[in-house]
């Protein structure tokens, strides 16, 4: 290879490496996000979001992003002479359908324990013989790049597309003798759809 064409060989891949930053640097996202409010489960609803308007240039990424809300109340009452231990595992998922057959999920496993003391003569859940508490836990997210980013892309003005969710719990409670107990559980979920695009410029495509 003459200097010639070094010079030009460097001189193109300089040109291809200017122009793959400059593309990066032009990049631009857009973020809707939709929720379901906290509810006791087990339930099926589902997601709105915004589809990608086109006439904001080349969708090139579908990020979705999910939050999982949960909260979680334990009551319980022990009717024996002795003192107890008790113990409650909560377990099941969180779901949420994608075009394409792709999902994504959030495994939802906890468990919580304690003691009381012997029967205080008052059932009212509350006292050295009972418990009636609940806790918010801490969100639990979980994300994916969507494949199928085609169905994302709107085919008129003001578009959307829903997306259906479900969260499905079981409990095992564990109480010696004649206890009175129980579990509640409600989940709430925040989903947010990020797209990244290439911008139109002056009605075409960033090149």
């Amino acid at each position: 290879m003459n200097k010639f064409s070094q010079a030009l060989s460097i001189s193109m891949l300089s040109l291809i490496l200017l122009t793959s930053v400059l593309a990066t640097a032009d990049a631009k996202t857009e973020t809707y996000c939709g929720s379901i409010p906290l509810q006791s489960t087990d339930w099926n609803s589902s997601v709105t979001l915004p589809k990608f308007d086109p006439a904001l240039g080349a969708l090139n990424e579908v990020n979705i992003d999910c939050g999982l809300n949960l909260s979680e109340g334990i009551y319980a009452e022990n009717l024996n002479n002795n003192s107890i231990k008790y113990m409650a595992n909560i377990s099941g998922g969180f779901l949420l359908e994608l075009p394409g057959s792709e999902k994504l999920s959030i495994i939802i496993n906890r468990s919580s324990n304690g003691s009381l003391e012997g029967f205080d003569g008052n059932m009212d859940y509350s006292g050295p013989s009972g418990i009636n508490a609940s806790v918010s836990n801490p969100s639990e997210h979980a994300n994916i790049n969507v494949t199928a980013i085609e169905d994302f892309v709107a085919g008129e003005p003001g578009e959307n597309i829903t997306l259906p969710a479900s969260v499905f719990v079981s409990s095992l409670l564990s109480a010696p003798g004649s206890t009175s107990i129980g579990i509640s559980m409600k989940a709430g979920v925040d989903v947010c759809v990020r797209y990244s695009y290439d911008p139109t410029v002056n009605g075409q495509g960033v090149s």
